[in-house]
């Protein structure tokens, strides 16, 4: 701290933050958000998906797009998943490919707001 406050450079600090954050009470929680912590602040920054299998996506943080209308960028910034709906010949229903922003996309073939999810 002192070598800081002298010549002004703020790199001098990072060295006492890590050692404060790894006491015994919280060295576990240091490592987790070591690990952990740059990739889901990236994810959260660029609005990842995860796949779940080949008809499931979920973004949990939303995604970072522009939508041809205010309305569709909100339904792509706020949290929601897609989900492909299939019929017994497994191909899609109408209004409910994959790239529908559930729950909050309403298509025309819904016929109440549980037909959404």
């Amino acid at each position: 701290a002192d070598k800081m406050v002298k010549t002004g450079n703020p790199l001098y600090m990072v060295p006492g933050l890590f050692a404060s954050l790894w006491t015994p009470c919280t060295s576990d929680k240091t490592i987790a958000v070591l690990a952990f912590g740059p990739r889901s602040i990236r994810g959260i920054l660029t609005g990842r998906e995860f796949k779940v299998g080949k008809n499931i996506r979920i973004a949990p943080f939303g995604n970072r797009t522009k939508g041809k209308t205010i309305k569709d960028t909100i339904n792509q910034q706020i949290p929601h998943y897609h989900r492909k709906k299939l019929d017994l010949k497994g191909k899609t229903l109408p209004g409910q490919g994959i790239g529908r922003h559930r729950p909050l996309e309403k298509k025309s073939p819904d016929k109440s707001f549980l037909d959404r999810f």
